[in-house]
């Protein structure tokens, strides 16, 4: 079973494999009892950029795979239908 918490700080690596950040936070679709997953929150440096789920192509112990070689690297801002995952360390 993979928690969510152990993935905050594991690493996000482009579709090349090369490292591009960190996993910050993991973005859900309030409204419904299973909430999907619809983004990661990256932190590159100082700065914390949104990536959508459909951008990624693995998710496991390990960190996070891309299936893109382009990401939109505006600063993260919560929308109002998401809650942001609180890891609790």
């Amino acid at each position: 079973m993979l928690h969510l918490s152990r993935l905050i700080g594991r690493p996000v690596r482009d579709s090349g494999a090369d490292a591009i950040g960190a996993i910050d936070d993991l973005i859900v679709a309030v409204g419904t009892s299973h909430p999907p997953v619809t983004g990661l929150v990256v932190r590159t440096g100082r700065r914390r950029i949104y990536l959508p789920w459909s951008s990624v192509e693995r998710l496991d112990a390990s960190g996070v795979r891309l299936s893109t070689e382009r990401i939109d690297i505006a600063r993260f801002t919560k929308r109002k239908d998401e809650a942001i995952h609180q890891a609790q360390g």
